[in-house]
């Protein structure tokens, strides 16, 4: 996930929703109980394909040089997505792109806006729950990785 501050005004939408810190939490809450979901169903349709795809994503967004910031949140996104189409469901994969996806294009017009630079965690658990290397349940993975930035 991405660390990026949260808009603190009512400046004018356009086609980017500026999000309070409160609606990112209300977001967030709905998106853990969705996105765990997803990663549930997503173990019945991991491929080796699947996998290596995953992994070369995770290991690109673990690279600490390489992408330029704005590049860390596509690639994040496009990650988080391709869970998301692993579980098999296009609905809740539209619920989660539309959920979601203005958190992402906010922090990316906050970055640009600001140049801060962002700083990603890890993605490795997500990827090792899918394969049913984790210990934990989708939830504390989850969890674990919305917390630690938003």
């Amino acid at each position: 996930m991405l660390a990026c501050e949260e808009s603190r005004n009512g400046e004018e939408a356009g086609i980017v929703v500026e999000l309070s810190k409160d609606d990112i939490q209300k977001i967030n809450s709905v998106r853990l109980i969705l996105e765990a979901e997803a990663l549930r169903l997503g173990r019945f349709h991991l491929t080796k394909a699947a996998v290596a795809r995953l992994d070369r994503m995770v290991t690109r967004l673990d690279q600490p040089r390489g992408l330029t910031t704005e590049q860390r949140i596509k690639k994040d996104y496009e990650f988080h997505r391709s869970l998301w189409n692993l579980s098999g469901n296009q609905f809740l994969r539209a619920t989660l792109e539309n959920l979601v996806g203005p958190l992402f294009a906010q922090c990316e017009k906050q970055v640009l806006k600001t140049k801060k630079t962002v700083s990603l965690l890890s993605h490795r658990p997500l990827l090792d729950f899918l394969e049913g290397k984790s210990s934990l349940d989708a939830e504390e993975v989850l969890e674990e990785h919305l917390h630690a930035y938003w």
